[in-house]
This record gives C-alpha cells, structure tokens and sequence, in this order.
C-alpha cells in the first residue's frame, strides 16, 4: 500500500463531495460545516489544506484533528511508514530520495511518553498559552526533567524530539534525544527540518499569496511566542546556524524571509552568515531591536512585534550598517 492508497482510503471515509484535480482530490472539508468544496489533499505527498479556515498540514496532523487516537494513527500511517524506510534500508542510499522527509519516520503513539499532567509552569509563568502548547504537543520528560518539542519533517511525520533544560546549569540547554535504543538504525539530523515547517509548508504550497511573509528565528519557545502573537507563517531554524536543506525550502517556497534572530554583537554575525547563505530568489529583510535590552523576540509582547515586524529592513541596507539601533521605531 502507498501514500496515495492511504491517502485515499481516508478519503472515501472523511470526505464528501470528492474531485480529483491533478495530483490533488477537492471535497468539503470535514473540519467544519462547508458548502463550497474548500480541502484539497495532495495523493503523493498527504499535505493538505482548507481553503476557508482550517489550516493545513501534514497527514498525521489531519488524523488528529478527525480525532484519531495516536495509535490509531499509526495504525493508518504504518504502510506509509514502510513505504518511506525502504530507501534507507539501501546501503547505497543511507538517506531517504527526498531530503526533506525524515530519515527515520517515528510512531506518534511515542509522545504519549511526555504527556504529563505537570503544568509547564517555565513556560506558562512566562504567558505562553496551555491550549497552544498543547496543540504543538509540546509535553514534559519526567526523567530527564526537560520540555520536549517533537520535531517534524515539512509532510509533518515525526522526525524527532528535542528536550529543553529546566533545572539551573543543566547542559546542554537543549539536547535531541538519540532514540536508537527503541527504533533500531534511528537517525535524526536536524538540519533537514524547519520547527513548524510542517504547517508552513503546507499552507504557502497551496498559497494564494504573491509573496508570504515567513519570520525565521532560532528557537521553539520564540517561534511559538510568534505564533501566539499572530505571526501564523514563523519557522524556527532549531539554531543559529542554516543548513543547504533548509535554504531550498525556504528557496522552493519563494517567500518574503523576516530574519528575527537572537541578537547581540556575536548573534548579528550569525545573522549576516544566514542571510548570505539564503541570498538567492528569496526577498530577505532583517528584524532588528537593541541588543543592550531585550535578546530575542519572546521577550516582546504582540504589540511589539508587530511594529519591529513592520519595521524591518531591507538587507541589502542592512548589511551595510548590521550594528545600527535607529532602525527600531
């Protein structure tokens, strides 16, 4: 069975008032009451979206929102996940054909391991909202007393975890979990996935936008601040460095890119490393705030970012004067 079966077979059991369109099949969509077919999903990849107001994704995404348990999620998405492993199966071929699918893809049943009903004080006392934390299944390793973040690839299978320290001085601040004890041949290279890629990808695949805007910054807790705030297209690089398979998707979207990055006199440095490497047939512009009072953009409230967000300078002027404060208004 392939992507296209599965894909299918959910279909014929969610979707009503079905066309194919290419590669893609239309039909009213099942999150909401539609009059006017609105969700498309695509056959070879599962990305899919709705039109109206739903969002979009990847398919262990939609399950969930059809109110699939993770198991039985995984249940529909074991034949898929078959499908994928068989590249790496080959000693030719240690990685997937397609560089932006997880190497490894993991079960979702594996996050249940992190639901916890500890309350993410380090991140609610700071304002995050419970409800956004848990719709990012973001969860609560016990042992190793970290906040886990899953990670995904741009379908939106889980490519991997990522736990954050809690504790004073315990290093490394963040840590991606090496899963191999359980799936055996487990890899994860976290330079082939954007944090929440998965839900940009899909929305600007099938955009009606000429030229989307998509905040960068560097870590969960900023792209998810971002994300409460409004700013629905922010991706996180997991880091302060850019890697070949991040910049073609950020090139194989052709957005707007707003670098809002962590900053301070080493952070810009990083910054002007990023912003040559993603030069190209990508409009970019640069975030940019004094460094003396605040380090990164959770650390501004939504009526803040939106007047840096408007503010942004274009960089071709940027890389001129990188250390200059009077951009801010």
């Amino acid at each position: 069975m392939n992507v296209d079966q599965v894909v299918q077979q959910i279909a014929d059991k969610h979707l009503k008032q079905q066309k194919n369109v290419g590669d893609e099949i239309g039909a009213l969509c099942p999150l909401h009451e539609d009059h006017t077919p609105s969700f498309y999903i695509n056959r070879s990849t599962g990305l899919w979206v709705c039109h109206s107001q739903c969002g979009g994704g990847g398919l262990p995404w939609l399950l969930r929102l059809l109110g699939y348990s993770r198991t039985r999620a995984d249940r529909v998405l074991e034949p898929i996940r078959e499908e994928l492993e068989a590249a790496k199966k080959e000693k030719a071929r240690p990685l997937p054909a397609d560089p932006f699918r997880a190497a490894m893809v993991l079960p979702e049943a594996m996050l249940g391991c992190y639901d916890t009903d500890r309350p993410l004080s380090e991140l609610t006392d700071k304002g995050f909202s419970p409800e956004l934390l848990n719709e990012y299944d973001v969860g609560f390793d016990e042992k190793r007393s970290r906040i886990t973040f899953p990670v995904r690839d741009i379908y939106g299978n889980l490519a991997g975890i990522s736990g954050r320290a809690t504790k004073p001085g315990q290093m490394p601040k963040y840590r991606n979990y090496d899963l191999s004890k359980w799936y055996p041949g487990y890899t994860y290279e976290k330079g082939r996935h954007l944090y929440n890629g998965d839900r940009v990808y899909s929305r600007l695949y099938w955009g009606r936008e000429t030229e989307p805007q998509i905040p960068v910054v560097e870590g969960y807790k900023a792209c998810l601040w971002m994300l409460q705030s409004g700013f629905e297209n922010t991706v996180a690089l997991m880091g302060s460095t850019i890697s070949e398979t991040q910049v073609a998707v950020f090139h194989r979207l052709g957005a707007h890119l707003l670098l809002f990055l962590d900053n301070g006199v080493a952070e810009i440095r990083k910054t002007q490393r990023i912003a040559k490497a993603l030069r190209g047939p990508c409009r970019i512009s640069v975030v940019t705030y004094p460094f003396e009072d605040r380090a990164q953009p959770d650390d501004f409230d939504s009526e803040e970012l939106q007047l840096l967000i408007r503010a942004a300078i274009p960089l071709s002027r940027w890389l001129k004067e990188p250390y200059r404060h009077d951009y801010v208004p």
